[in-house]
């Protein structure tokens, strides 16, 4: 953000407490930094299937609606609680996208696997809530996303595969190019890489090799 940019957004913050035209030019100017922020958000979880201009979009309503609630004095405090709000979209979204595929799955689920059977035991799909199943309160979203964030990327991705999408490993293993015994050591390592990094949260113990 040049210095133009920045002493335009002031101005404007500063005339959007008075005005809703101010606002309304406000988030306008806000939109393309916006968009950057979800796109960014987007590829970097490219799993959850988020959409960056409808992430983007409802992530300005949010904030238009909620404008009285922003206390801050300069466009550096006003777009980092534009991404604030963004995070928890996006949060919320791929919680969503989880729920749904995982009700996708249990009715795919043949009747015949009951849970004393060997294969569901052995690749306990739907029936078992994962962890990102857990979050439910915006901190330890927060903790989650900081950790996967320090994930090397076939890591994160494993994770994102099995405990956000629900995947089985077979199709895990096919995803990867790798035998399903080679896909699950690999998740295995990414899972206890991943509880290191949230010991002493709230979170650490959601995250086991029983998952």
């Amino acid at each position: 953000m040049g210095p133009n940019t920045e002493s335009l957004l002031a101005e404007l913050l500063q005339r959007a407490r008075e005005t809703s035209t101010a606002r309304n030019e406000l988030f306008a100017r806000c939109r393309s930094i916006v968009l950057l922020m979800a796109q960014a958000y987007a590829r970097h979880f490219p799993a959850a299937r988020l959409d960056a201009s409808d992430l983007a979009q409802q992530t300005l309503l949010d904030a238009h609606r909620g404008f009285e609630r922003f206390r801050g004095k300069s466009p550096g405090e006003l777009l980092a609680w534009l991404r604030q709000i963004l995070e928890n979209n996006a949060h919320d979204a791929a919680r969503r996208l989880y729920q749904a595929q995982k009700r996708s799955l249990k009715k795919e689920i043949p009747l015949s696997l009951g849970d004393s059977s060997p294969a569901a035991r052995m690749d306990p799909v739907a029936d078992t809530p994962g962890p990102l199943d857990k979050v439910a309160d915006r901190e330890r979203q927060r903790l989650l996303h900081h950790a996967l964030q320090q994930l090397p990327t076939l890591y994160r991705q494993v994770i994102v595969w099995r405990h956000l999408e629900g995947l089985p490993f077979a199709e895990i293993a096919q995803r990867l190019n790798r035998s399903r015994p080679a896909a699950q050591m690999l998740w295995l390592r990414a899972v206890k890489r991943l509880r290191q990094l949230l010991a002493g949260t709230p979170l650490h113990k959601d995250f086991d090799i029983s998952t």
